[in-house]
This record gives structure tokens, sequence and C-alpha cells, in this order.
């Protein structure tokens, strides 16, 4: 599989550092993390994991986010529209 995710977040308490994770529950095992990311108050950062692994059988897989300091899932535009804070694209190659 390839994959490809990407997250919107900020921080409410200062400076933040932030990596994403992409966590195989089933086993309690990472399949892959990102580069380190930041962000400051108020201020809106992004981060992006991407990458290729192989799985044997049917597995529950999580998009995970650890930030440094209090951070939240990005700033909600309150437009009515529903709010969007992650992206995922899984993408089967081969067989």
């Amino acid at each position: 599989y390839f994959v490809t995710a990407t997250v919107s977040t900020v921080s409410s308490g200062g400076a933040s550092n932030n990596r994403l994770k992409l966590r195989n529950i089933s086993d309690s095992s990472d399949i892959i993390q990102s580069a380190n990311f930041g962000t400051a108050t108020s201020i809106v950062g992004s981060g992006v994991l991407a990458g290729y692994f192989t799985i044997s059988a049917a597995k529950v897989i999580e998009l995970q986010q650890y930030p440094s300091a209090n951070v939240t899932a990005g700033g909600a535009l309150t437009t009515g529209d529903v709010e969007v804070y992650a992206e995922v694209l899984l993408v089967r190659i081969g067989d």
C-alpha cells in the first residue's frame, strides 16, 4: 500500500512540535511516522505523512497525532459546512 495523510493543527498553549503516526492497532505496532512539524499559538500548521507498507491480513489501522503541547485539530471555520481536519489516501499497489 501507499499512504499519504495530511492534518491541520493549531496550538492553544504556545509553540508545539507534532508528529503523525500510522499505527497498526491490531498488532500494536507503528507502520510509518512523519517528520516533525510545528505550530504556534493561534497559528494553523499542517503535517504530512507518506510512505509504503505491506500487511498480510486484515488489520485495524489508525492515524495518530502526537503533540508536545495543547493542540487542537485545526481551526474551525464555522461556516455550517463539514469541518475536515485530516485526510488520508490509501492506494493498494499490485494484486
